[in-house]
């Protein structure tokens, strides 16, 4: 057999591959994987000679240590790096066996109700970004969506908008514009309502591409605007501490308890497939579950008394 080729020694070439290709976050995360957990437990391992029991001991090793998420998230490094190996022909089978990928359980997600929706639209209305909320709970946009939305993305004429980009930041911290994360442009329609509120937002903005821009009209920074915006807006409206990214969320889940067609709730948030949907709220399925049941109790209900009029009459 050749020279020993280590894991070690393949993952750091891996590592310095997936920099010029994945999203800076990606990379980061799976860079931070690769070297806190990886090259401790299997670095010293020959590429070409690692096995299943290999990989199952990575993930017994990890013990309780990491969430489920985490693990999830190594057994996924693994099988990628393992897929480039059979590529590059130093092995033949992947030691990753998708049926033994970790299960993850998926934390229970906070989402708002009607009312808090309310309140926290009123209490923004007090400040200088209620078409911001409005936009992200009536169409479900990603926050980097929202803040890299320029106005030529939005066509008044139609009521439509265009997800093209989503805004990021590189590792220097300089904003750069990425496709939007699953690379899926897609239209979507707004209200009249919702149009009204970005022509005349337009007309109070001062010149520029961006829809929202902080005070000195640059683009809103994540971090900064959740801090110094979103979480003492959540305080004002009474609200308990959620994410942004809750706010799409809670859109989602509105959208299909109203009985909006999840095909169509799919392909407004940018979903791969109607499917996916469903499986990331599955939660909101109960209150329609019980919607139907009562609509097509109702419709049958109905059809049985108009015909027991159409008898009466005879």
């Amino acid at each position: 057999m050749n020279q020993k080729l280590t894991l070690a020694a393949y993952l750091e070439a891996w590592v310095v591959r997936i920099r010029k290709t994945r999203r800076y976050k990606t990379y980061e995360l799976y860079e931070g994987l690769v070297r806190k957990h990886l090259m401790p437990l299997v670095g010293g391992l020959d590429v070409r000679l690692v096995k299943r029991r290999h990989v199952r001991e990575v993930l017994d090793g990890l013990g309780g240590n990491v969430g489920s998420r985490t693990r999830q998230l190594i057994f996924r490094v693994l099988r990628q790096v393992f897929a480039e190996a059979i590529e590059d022909e130093l092995i033949t089978v992947n030691p990753c066996f998708r049926k033994d990928k970790p299960r993850h359980e998926t934390r229970e997600r906070r989402v708002l109700d009607l009312q808090e929706v309310r309140r926290l639209l009123v209490a923004a209305k007090r400040g200088d970004y209620y078409v911001l909320f409005f936009l992200a709970l009536a169409t479900g946009m990603r926050q980097g969506e929202i803040f890299g939305l320029c106005w030529d993305a939005i066509d008044f004429e139609t009521s439509s908008l265009y997800v093209r980009v989503s805004l990021a930041r590189d590792e220097q911290g300089r904003m750069i514009l990425l496709p939007p994360k699953t690379s899926r442009k897609r239209r979507l329609d707004i209200g009249d309502a919702l149009c009204r509120m970005l022509l005349q937002h337009k007309h109070r903005q001062p010149d520029g591409p961006w829809v929202f821009v902080d005070r000195d009209g640059e683009p809103l920074a994540k971090d900064r605007f959740v801090r110094g915006v979103f979480q003492p807006l959540l305080k004002e409206a009474g609200i308990g501490r959620i994410r942004f990214h809750d706010l799409r969320h809670t859109s989602a889940t509105l959208a299909l308890s109203s009985g909006i067609n999840v095909k169509v709730v799919s392909e407004r948030l940018g979903h791969s497939s109607a499917q996916m949907t469903l499986d990331v709220y599955t939660r909101a399925l109960p209150t329609l579950q019980r919607e139907a049941a009562s609509q097509m109790e109702s419709l049958i209900k109905g059809q049985v008394a108009r015909r027991r009029r159409l008898f009466s009459r005879r």
